[in-house]
């Protein structure tokens, strides 16, 4: 077995308390050289201390640790958390992998690269890594490797060559993140073989026949061209027919689905994340952002709202393509959900006699149906009423 397998599966496996001596001086020059007023480096070095003592440490003492530098970094009187994302076991994981992460990375980048150029992709792909540092550098208990079709911004987007090292052995197979399922809409990976079984060779075998299911855009492309010219020729429509059909669907498209239109969504979303925190934690007791597909989940006197930001033009848009979502998420919550949200950029204007239709459809649910949109002037949400 390779020597950086051997690491991975290693890690994958266990968490140990090695490298105790050569991680506190490190933490400890960190702090004095410049000077670091960072909580969790502050709590590393602590728990450190802690541990070199041969003392037991637990969930308990963590929180003890935790506590004692919160009224360190206290801001403005208010009860600042800068713990509040990092759980206990992750603030550790560092201790044991931090020697090793840039190794475990050039030997799965150049895996990577390998399979790629095995499989004949590497001019039609791109490729994300995520080591035992995670998505967002707090520690994960397994790596992966994701291989997708480069007409896309994000393995979330399209389906991905999906390998993960994980504590019981290596899995892989075509992996879809919209709907969370495997191959040929499965709930668990086909492949899977153990450490000592893993070769780039077995790899490259699995997907040689499936790597065409991961350029599903570019199939369609060719399937839409096929149409197109088939409805050309077709004589059930009049030339006039057809350019009436024609004109529809360019309309349509241009509105939801050219690029330009895709960058200014995309846009607005990040635009509204900036502009509304402020928003939501003087209006609500407590929210979450993306916690189970929802956009923002908020809990204000013990009644929950569910938000969902559509950044169309047209609020008829807006709440076309947010109200299915909706609907699922409180199927899924059930009667806890008080609020369904919609967000959009603009007031609801002569739409809002659709609206009103809708909730009066649906005026017997144990849900009310709200519409805000976003004023990015003063970076708060406006509901229509």
């Amino acid at each position: 077995m390779d020597e950086i397998i051997k690491k991975i599966q290693y890690f994958a496996e266990l968490f140990n308390q090695n490298e105790l001596i050569f991680l506190s001086e490190y933490y400890k020059k960190r702090l004095k050289k410049y000077n670091e007023k960072k909580p969790v480096n502050m709590l590393r070095y602590n728990l450190l201390q802690y541990l070199s003592k041969n003392k037991k440490l637990t969930s308990h003492i963590i929180e003890i640790k935790k506590q004692k530098i919160r009224k360190i970094f206290h801001k403005n009187g208010k009860n600042y958390n800068p713990f509040h994302s990092w759980k206990n076991d992750r603030i550790l994981y560092s201790f044991c992998y931090y020697p090793y992460n840039d190794k475990i990375l050039k030997y799965l980048e150049e895996f990577t690269k390998n399979l790629r150029i095995k499989l004949n992709i590497k001019n039609k792909t791109k490729f994300n890594i995520v080591t035992f540092n995670g998505a967002q550098n707090q520690g994960f208990n397994h790596c992966w490797i994701a291989i997708y079709d480069n007409k896309f911004i994000s393995q979330q987007e399209t389906k991905q060559m999906y390998i993960g090292f994980r504590k019981d052995g290596v899995t892989f197979d075509i992996y879809e993140y919209q709907t969370q399922t495997w191959g040929t809409n499965l709930k668990e990976p086909k492949g899977k073989i153990s450490y000592e079984q893993f070769t780039i060779e077995k790899i490259k075998r699995f997907f040689e026949n499936k790597k065409e299911d991961i350029f599903e855009l570019h199939h369609l492309e060719e399937q839409l061209n096929k149409s197109k010219k088939k409805f050309e020729k077709n004589e059930k429509f009049t030339i006039r027919e057809r350019k009436s059909i024609k004109r529809k669907i360019y309309s349509e498209e241009s509105i939801f689905n050219s690029p330009t239109q895709v960058r200014k969504r995309i846009n607005h979303h990040y635009q509204i994340y900036n502009l509304i925190s402020e928003f939501m934690k003087n209006n609500f007791d407590s929210y979450n952002y993306e916690e189970n597909n929802v956009d923002i989940i908020a809990i204000k006197k013990d009644n929950i709202y569910l938000f969902e930001i559509k950044p169309y033009d047209n609020p008829i848009y807006t709440i076309r393509f947010a109200l299915g979502q909706l609907l699922e998420y409180y199927y899924k919550c059930k009667e806890s959900v008080k609020y369904l949200c919609f967000v959009g950029i603009t007031p609801l204007g002569e739409s809002k006699i659709y609206f009103n239709y809708l909730k009066n459809i649906l005026k017997n649910e144990r849900f009310e149906l709200k519409y805000f949109y976003v004023n990015y002037d003063n970076g708060k949400l406006i509901e229509d009423k």
